[in-house]
């Protein structure tokens, strides 16, 4: 996929996070440079094998925290759950290669407790609100 029309993407998927969120609403991202660039922010990094040689490389702290943002690492689905739990509400940002390398538990955890606000073929945004149960889904289509 040309890397204009990958960029296109996450420029409009993050469009619609910054337009949406609140000021307290927390981000969590699989790539976290991309969501401190276009919001200002990432507040947690959903850490995945990204090259196949664990994750120590793209940590700093004793791997608590991403190298890229300084956003706090969540390791497994215990410590998504958690964040999903302490805060009201959230936002997840994954793109399609990050999402099939999450572990199954917290993918289906993603998908059982958030909404999908946006999908194509490439990337995937999902949120949660505690005080709203009604959230709308839409595609980037």
């Amino acid at each position: 996929m040309p890397s204009t029309l990958v960029e296109g993407v996450v420029t409009k998927a993050y469009s619609y996070v910054d337009s949406s969120m609140q000021p307290e609403d927390v981000v969590i991202s699989t790539w976290t440079a991309p969501a401190q660039f276009y919001l200002g922010k990432n507040d947690y990094w959903l850490a995945f094998n990204v090259v196949g040689t664990g994750t120590g490389s793209f940590t700093v702290k004793d791997g608590s925290r991403d190298i890229y943002s300084n956003s706090i690492v969540l390791k497994n689905t215990e410590m998504l759950e958690n964040v999903t739990q302490n805060h009201e509400r959230g936002w997840i940002v994954t793109d399609n290669i990050a999402w099939y390398k999450l572990s199954p538990q917290s993918r289906e955890f993603i998908e059982n407790v958030t909404k999908k606000e946006l999908h194509d073929a490439s990337i995937r945004v999902y949120m949660w609100d505690q005080s709203n149960t009604s959230v709308n889904r839409t595609s980037l289509t």
